[in-house]
């Protein structure tokens, strides 16, 4: 791809992708606001879901409702996506089903070149601009590697080998839905994650990382900031809030937990947008 002078199409809104169940919707409130807040050029957001009660869907439409900036769109996996989905083994791993929503997104946003997943557990604190317009250089994916894995887990070492500093996260993935596609991706993805899943310790995050090796553009940390990192022993990765785009709050602390808590853990913004978001009456705890 980087020797025919692929361009990747940059489209000028946001689109973006976040992947829910029942309860992942009753909690992605916090990310969506922190979204409209921060990126006033707005764009769409796709809510991927299976099912959905009708008072949770209603409560978003709400939500969506409200934002300025940003449109909601839903998007209710097929009874073929099910199937498909319910061949996944699950076992050995603490994800739900919902985490692999994101490997159909090639084909469940046909119309959509370039996206950007990300977990419902992540929060923007900044504008998203630069990270939206990032050069893949005729990479798949865009995504940032995962210190808590490869410095401390050494799981990425019993996965990659040698390669092991490379083992990335797989909650924000900038994704070239339009190179995916013209490859064929998500079904020779999707066959490689039934053959190879009872290997995973990480479920799909295993996967991008085996299938995708060597073709995806690795940016700074800044862009899926672990909150772990602000207290760990890593000075080098220590970053202030306005250098941050997202922040990530893998582990138990959580951005729609008790804001006094995620303070004294993360960082001001977060109680900023969460002391914000419940003034419009939003139930984000």
């Amino acid at each position: 791809m980087q020797a025919s002078h692929y361009q990747a199409s940059v489209p000028e809104k946001l689109t973006l992708a976040v992947c829910l169940d029942e309860y992942s919707a009753g909690k992605v409130d916090v990310l969506l606001y922190s979204l409209e807040r921060n990126n006033p050029s707005g764009g769409v957001i796709y809510l991927i879901y299976e099912e959905l009660t009708p008072q949770t869907k209603a409560w978003l439409v709400r939500l969506g409702q409200g934002f300025v900036n940003f449109k909601l769109e839903f998007i209710k996996l097929s009874l073929l996506d099910r199937h498909l989905l319910n061949k996944i083994s699950l076992a050995g791993n603490h994800l739900p089903v919902s985490a692999y929503y994101r490997i159909l997104l090639p084909n469940l946003l046909p119309e959509v070149d370039r996206v950007l997943y990300l977990d419902y557990d992540t929060l923007v604190v900044n504008d998203l601009t630069s990270l939206w317009q990032s050069d893949l250089e005729g990479h798949f994916l865009s995504c940032i590697r995962d210190l808590g894995v490869t410095i401390k887990n050494g799981w990425s070492n019993d996965l990659l080998g040698k390669y092991g500093e490379n083992y990335f996260n797989s909650g924000v993935l900038l994704m070239d839905l339009a190179l995916l596609r013209k490859y064929s991706l998500t079904s020779y993805f999707y066959q490689f994650i039934l053959e190879a899943t009872d290997f995973f310790v990480l479920g799909d995050q295993d996967a991008y990382n085996l299938y995708f090796k060597d073709a995806v553009k690795y940016l700074g940390v800044e862009n899926n900031y672990v909150c772990k990192l602000f207290s760990s022993d890593l000075a080098s990765e220590h970053r202030k809030l306005q250098e941050i785009n997202v922040l990530h709050f893998l582990g138990a602390e959580k951005p729609w937990h008790d804001a006094a808590t995620t303070l004294k853990k993360c960082c001001l913004q977060s109680l900023v947008i969460v002391t914000t978001a419940r003034s419009y009456g939003l139930n984000i705890i």
